[in-house]
């Protein structure tokens, strides 16, 4: 029984750190693209095209990493 509870416990700290990230990861997107928007320079442009791109990936993976703790 403690064990188990041990283990909920890890896992909802995990979850919560998570989502945690998650919203970081939001607001980081979220200021790529109002520079990408603002943007006139095409090298600009582009560095915030590859920035969108990673943080697209880092927010699919926490993604996946949340439905597998839910599971």
């Amino acid at each position: 029984m403690a064990g188990e509870r041990k283990r909920r416990g890890a896992q909802r700290q995990e979850l919560e750190r998570a989502r945690a990230e998650l919203e970081e990861i939001r607001g980081e997107l979220d200021g790529s693209w109002r520079s990408f928007n603002a943007s006139a320079d095409p090298a600009l442009t582009e560095a915030y095209i590859f920035e969108i791109n990673a943080l697209l990936g880092r927010y699919d993976h926490v993604c996946r990493q949340i439905k597998t703790l839910l599971l």
